[in-house]
């Protein structure tokens, strides 16, 4: 993951991190664009948001990094959300109520991405909602999208909705090195590459 933003990423470019967690691709990105480039770091878990927060400002990326305390899915408005006691939050299934809370909604539609953007989704499942939030995005064929996955039937959904859009993706196993030894099939969960730049 760490060297497919190596070579996506490039000084005064734009990334954003969806699923930012506590900023380690972040902060990571926020390195390679340098004090020109932009990340926009998408985090609904407010204990999250607020470590992402201090580890962003105490790195001293705040001029370079926007903070959006919210979702991202198919449509903006609020939705519920479960937050993690081990640091792994994600949107709350249907019925759900342990530890749940509101939050703000956002979709990708509503930002203006430059050509050369790099998306990168982890959402524990809601990948699909992103996606449906993004067709601009994925209509114009500007931007660069790692996606994770976790489990086969939504892996094959995400690649189905990506081929719909032209795109060719790449899967690679979650280690995110070719050199893992383990071919994508038998890892829990895969990083999708799709760019056409």
């Amino acid at each position: 993951m760490v060297e497919w933003l190596k070579n996506f990423l490039y000084p005064g470019g734009t990334f954003v991190d969806v699923g930012a967690h506590i900023g380690y691709f972040t902060l990571i990105a926020a390195d390679i664009v340098g004090p020109k480039g932009h990340v926009i770091a998408f985090e609904p878990d407010p204990r999250n948001a607020s470590i992402l927060t201090a580890n962003v400002n105490s790195a001293g990326k705040d001029d370079v990094v926007n903070i959006v305390r919210a979702a991202v899915g198919a449509k903006s408005g609020t939705i519920l959300f479960q937050s993690g006691h081990d640091y792994c939050s994600r949107i709350a299934a249907e019925g759900e109520c342990s530890e749940t809370i509101v939050v703000v909604q956002r979709t990708l539609n509503e930002f203006d991405l430059p050509q050369g953007t790099v998306i990168k989704v982890d959402v524990e499942g809601a990948e699909v909602n992103v996606l449906q939030g993004a067709t601009n995005h994925l209509e114009d064929k500007k931007t660069t999208w790692i996606i994770e996955t976790h489990g086969s039937d939504l892996e094959q959904t995400i690649l189905t909705i990506l081929r719909q859009y032209g795109y060719y993706p790449e899967v690679a196993c979650a280690c995110a090195s070719r050199l893992c030894g383990l071919s994508p099939a038998l890892c829990s969960s895969n990083w999708i590459l799709i760019s056409n730049l």
